[in-house]
């Protein structure tokens, strides 16, 4: 919840997003006690009588206060931590949730819980570079907060969420679920900010034969794909595999089945350049639309890539 003094203009260095999961999820627990102790300056909590700051006197070890991380890889339709990296080296994380799992406002679709880019990378644009792809990747309405005093953090959110929605973004005070907060709200979605009618530059389907499930059904975990964060890959009963998105699904424990909230097809769109489509759903870089150009004056319904429509 904490943002950065990176208020800088220059160019930022190469930064990117790595959604994390349990081979790499101690580079963010080492980081954690980092950000703990820098966010007490403006919460004024103290040590426990242990010395750990954001725990109480039941957590005697470093170790212990570190588990409790851990639902962050156990609950992967709700809980999106990204590691930042500067470089190809660890600088900070952007920890994402949706509003059911921390208990904000209902109407929201993400929240940024927890923000923070460690002092040596401050001031080089790269705090903003994250935060900024860390949005991109989820499309709908946002939140972040900050403290009220905590004014360099308050004027970097307003600076990034301005420059990132095109729209100035002063925040406001809040009487939050967290407490007193300074926070902001916007939406990237394609719906809220262009017509329900969109353009697209066309896209030719990866895959004829594509996964379906029902809701309630059963699929296979097969793995989470770095490069197609907010989905996952997996195996229907009938054998189909193919890409799901990962808030339409609830995963067991040990995130090796996950069963279907909603129905889902994988299909995609193709669709020639310059046609329209009807924007349905936005999930993770990808659009659920219906081509109002095809041979079906109904519309054929499927997936298209968010980078085919134009700006």
């Amino acid at each position: 919840m904490t943002g950065e003094n990176d208020l800088n203009e220059a160019a930022p260095p190469s930064v990117t997003l790595k959604l994390t999961d349990t081979d790499d999820r101690d580079i963010i627990r080492n980081l954690w006690p980092l950000y703990q102790h820098e966010v007490s300056a403006f919460h004024g909590e103290p040590p426990n009588a242990y010395g750990l700051f954001g725990a109480d006197d039941n957590v005697r070890t470093l170790a212990q206060h570190l588990d409790s991380l851990d639902p962050w890889w156990r609950e992967p339709q709700d809980l999106f931590p990204y590691l930042i990296r500067v470089d190809g080296r660890p600088a900070g994380f952007h920890l994402i949730a949706t509003p059911a799992r921390v208990g904000v406002a209902e109407e929201l679709d993400f929240v940024c819980l927890e923000f923070f880019v460690l002092h040596c990378y401050r001031g080089t644009g790269a705090a903003a570079e994250a935060a900024k792809q860390g949005f991109e990747l989820h499309a709908g309405e946002w939140e972040v907060v900050t403290w009220p005093g905590h004014g360099r953090a308050i004027r970097f959110w307003q600076k990034v969420i301005s420059e990132y929605s095109g729209a100035p973004c002063p925040g406001q005070p809040m009487d939050h679920p967290f407490g007193s907060r300074h926070g902001f709200r916007f939406n990237n979605s394609l719906k809220a900010n262009g017509a329900r009618q969109q353009t697209v530059s066309g896209h030719e389907r990866s895959f004829e034969k594509v996964p379906k499930v029902r809701r309630g059904e059963s699929i296979t975990v097969q793995r989470f794909d770095d490069n197609h964060p907010g989905w996952f890959f997996g195996t229907t009963v009938e054998g189909t595999s193919g890409f799901f998105p990962r808030l339409w699904f609830h995963f067991t424990s040990d995130a090796k089945t996950a069963e279907a909230l909603r129905d889902y097809t994988a299909t995609e769109l193709t669709v020639a350049p310059g046609s329209t489509v009807e924007v349905m759903e936005e999930v993770a870089g990808w659009v659920f639309c219906r081509d109002q150009n095809g041979e079906n004056n109904n519309g054929e319904e499927g997936w298209l890539p968010r980078r085919v429509f134009f700006a």
